[in-house]
């Protein structure tokens, strides 16, 4: 049967707009777009994780030498180096790499350098001010000195200063455990002006190294300070200072080369040698400011009492 035209053209339009009728050659553009779009997916991951790459290389390739991103990523842990006196990097964590160059110490003995890991989980030292390269060497040596002769002579290897020997210099002040000279000599300023002394300033007996007849003399001197010096001082020594009376005074300043202390023989907590009394301390407490650590200056150690009053004095070994 023939159909009218009209129905010819309806049934061919009919059936090239059908869905399951594709032209073929629309099914190979689309693969071809599916594929040019994976490739260019592909190709855009790839390009971005060799981006990334290299960004990382950049930044490392962009520190200083030893300088690392710090685990927690929050920042960069400094170089660390082994403990010595050539200025070692000390590491720990900064938030800028330029921090690191803070990062070193160069007097810190190899003695007091503690290792830990920071909160940041970077190495680092911490260096301790006990010891240091540059620091003077313990003096081996023990001097004490009685100053005033109202009392009997100590016995032992005792320097003496009696009343005429104030403002003179004396040279080769004698170890006490050996009897020998050492290169250390003593003088003092011209304004000590006196000596005596009083059972009273001194009622506890011996004290370790102190005996009773040492403290209860002394010399005296001025309100406005004096002065006493030792040079030739080969290394770093403790000082005791013992100014003792058995009379009301006013406060003293005892000063070790321009420092007071807070530290006593008796180890009190309120010890203040820049308001040193002399009769509630020395002679009630029985008890006198220690320097622990003294470094010669150019091997000098100036002690300095204002006023003047200076019953001993002790240098030791270091502690």
């Amino acid at each position: 049967m023939r159909l009218p035209y009209g129905w010819c053209l309806f049934l061919l339009l009919f059936t090239a707009c059908n869905e399951s009728d594709v032209p073929s050659d629309a099914a190979i553009d689309s693969s071809r777009d599916a594929s040019m779009d994976s490739a260019s997916d592909s190709g855009s991951d790839a390009s971005s994780g060799a981006d990334s790459e290299a960004d990382a290389d950049s930044e490392a390739d962009a520190l200083p030498p030893g300088v690392v991103p710090s685990p927690d990523g929050e920042g960069y842990c400094c170089p660390i180096g082994s403990p010595s006196c050539d200025c070692t990097p000390t590491g720990g964590f900064v938030s800028l790499p330029i921090g690191c160059i803070d990062r070193a110490v160069c007097d810190g003995h190899p003695s007091d350098w503690v290792l830990s890991t920071d909160a940041h989980g970077c190495e680092s030292y911490s260096v301790g001010t006990a010891t240091c390269c540059a620091c003077a060497p313990d003096a081996a040596l023990d001097i004490r000195i009685d100053f005033g002769n109202w009392a009997a002579d100590p016995t032992g290897n005792w320097v003496l200063m009696p009343l005429g020997t104030m403002n003179t210099l004396f040279e080769g002040l004698i170890d006490f455990a050996t009897g020998a000279a050492t290169p250390v000599s003593f003088n003092s300023d011209a304004e000590w002006i006196s000596s005596g002394g009083d059972a009273s300033n001194w009622t506890t007996g011996d004290v370790d190294w102190l005996p009773e007849i040492v403290a209860q003399d002394a010399w005296g001197g001025n309100i406005v300070g004096n002065t006493v010096r030792f040079e030739g001082v080969p290394g770093a020594v403790r000082v005791d200072v013992v100014a003792a009376s058995g009379f009301p005074r006013d406060d003293m300043r005892i000063e070790v080369n321009g420092v007071t202390t807070n530290t006593s023989f008796r180890g009190r907590t309120d010890v203040d040698s820049a308001a040193w009394n002399a009769e509630t301390e020395g002679t009630d407490m029985a008890d006198w400011p220690v320097w622990l650590r003294v470094e010669p200056v150019g091997g000098i150690i100036d002690i300095r009492l204002t006023p003047g009053l200076l019953s001993a004095i002790r240098l030791s070994p270091p502690e």
